[in-house]
């Protein structure tokens, strides 16, 4: 009996060699060979405890098959895999992700990865016992595995769980904050919402219609920096149209505010510092503070915010602090003193925040200059790879990554390229993009915003009159085939 499985005992193999063999003179025209023959029997038993290495065959949605090198096949059923798991039939992978404190751990299961595992029980199916006259005795009773890691897990009974967080993969979360207000919590490498929080509009403007047509030099403000453009353009019958970059930003304007431009114009301008206390596993709002704080939270009249929940009862680890600036600009006309432009910007990003730079960061980020669409591609490793799209309501203007100090959580500025028109993101690092400028129009007020963005010149429409809405949301590559040019393009968002 060879390679059978005995109750109780395990894989029973027995291996044989042929050590020297005799050849006997011949007698009667007939000879006799002695061979002399090594027996060696060997039982494989999985130990209950022993970890062991194997690597994926396959992924499928039913679950996956493991190779041992000693055992061909393993197939392990989606059920006893960890729970939460999902199958990604794009990537023919299986993902999870954990939450260890206030971080996440992305974990996934590949093809051609090695993974380890814990043997908590094994079962043999009941054979007819081996019958021989004496028992035989294993020479050897042993299994030798390669006991590197990748990705970790436990498989006992339908439940599972990771058996080295060590190896996994932190997803860290970062913040894709939008136009239209709202803050985003994603999976870094996931791409996974985790939560979405609502407020006022990046950028609040003046309409157009309000002005008169001789004082139609808009100043359009960058939501993604702060920075400044003066547009010529807008009631001006002759096609040439100018944008003029300001040599200063929004920040800096309210600074040197109260002041009066070359060309006689005044400026005043206000700002309103706040700091914004967020539950970071829910993304709710737990309390608002700012210079209109009461002194004792605790006394009548300090429900400030709605619903505020005391932030004494959480965890330093469980609360972010965003600090959010208000900037609210006003340009008057010196001899009539009538109010030619006013709006409101906002800024998450002060200077107490760092900022990481593409040098040091392992991730790209691609977002649309008209749209939500954001795409992330991993460069580190010496290679590119992609790892997922996303598509919000409004265009990006601001990307933060947290992470947490030894006393509280911070968020420190990624950075992440803003493109118009259609590029091919497979290829992206090798175009030769430029710097260009989209002009967008507010939804509610319908004015105007500058927002800055990288072009292929082989890819840009020159049209002289404005243009109408691009493809709607059929088309499925990442970055919509929209029409972007320098000045031409109105796009409402």
């Amino acid at each position: 009996m060879y390679n059978q499985v005995i109750h109780n005992a395990g894989l029973f193999i027995i291996v044989t060699s042929i050590e020297n063999f005799e050849v006997l003179p011949l007698i009667m025209n007939k000879s006799d060979i002695f061979v002399n023959v090594c027996f060696q029997c060997m039982v494989f038993s999985m130990i209950e405890g022993e970890t062991l290495t194997g690597t994926i065959t396959d992924c499928n949605p039913l679950g996956l098959n493991i190779n041992l090198k000693f055992f061909k096949s393993i197939f392990v059923d989606a059920n006893y895999l960890p729970s939460g798991s999902k199958y990604e039939h794009n990537g023919r992978r299986w993902i999870w992700i954990k939450k260890i404190g206030i971080d996440e751990y992305f974990f996934s299961m590949n093809a051609n990865e090695e993974v380890r595992f814990k043997i908590l029980e094994t079962k043999f199916n009941r054979h007819k016992n081996l019958k021989t006259d004496k028992p035989l005795e294993p020479i050897i009773s042993y299994a030798t595995f390669k006991q590197e890691l990748l990705v970790s897990f436990t498989i006992s009974n339908g439940v599972s769980e990771e058996v080295n967080k060590h190896v996994a993969i932190r997803d860290s979360l970062i913040l894709v904050s939008t136009l239209d207000g709202s803050l985003h919590a994603v999976g870094q490498r996931s791409g996974l919402v985790k939560w979405s929080i609502s407020d006022v509009p990046i950028l609040q403007m003046s309409p157009i219609g309000n002005l008169s047509e001789e004082a139609k030099h808009l100043l359009l403000p960058d939501p993604k920096d702060g920075s400044l453009y003066l547009f010529n353009g807008i009631g001006n019958e002759k096609k040439q149209k100018t944008l003029e970059k300001l040599p200063f930003t929004i920040s800096e304007l309210v600074s040197a505010s109260p002041c009066r431009s070359s060309d006689g114009m005044i400026y005043a301008s206000k700002k309103i510092d706040e700091w914004i206390v967020v539950d970071i596993a829910t993304g709710k709002k737990v309390d608002i503070i700012s210079v209109d704080s009461p002194m004792c939270a605790a006394q009548p009249g300090a429900e400030h915010l709605p619903n505020s929940i005391d932030s004494k009862h959480y965890n330093p680890h469980e609360l972010l602090y965003l600090f959010k600036s208000e900037y609210q600009i006003s340009v008057f006309k010196p001899d009539s003193r009538e109010k030619l432009s006013n709006f409101t910007f906002i800024d998450y990003s002060p200077s107490i925040v760092s900022t990481i730079s593409q040098n040091s960061y392992e991730f790209l980020h691609l977002t649309s200059s008209t749209n939500g669409k954001l795409a992330t591609i991993e460069i580190g490793g010496g290679k590119n790879t992609f790892l997922w799209s996303q598509q919000f309501q409004s265009p990006i203007v601001s990307m933060y990554k947290m992470s947490d100090n030894s006393n509280f959580p911070v968020i420190s500025r990624v950075p992440f390229l803003t493109l118009g028109g259609f590029i091919n993101i497979t290829n992206v690092q090798h175009k030769s993009l430029f710097p260009s400028v989209y002009i967008g129009e507010l939804a509610q007020s319908k004015s105007l915003y500058a927002l800055s963005a990288l072009v292929d010149f082989n890819q840009i429409r020159k049209d002289s009159d404005y243009l109408i809405e691009g493809p709607t949301e059929d088309n499925h590559d990442l970055m919509d085939n929209l029409p972007c040019t320098v000045i031409t393009i109105i796009q409402k968002n």
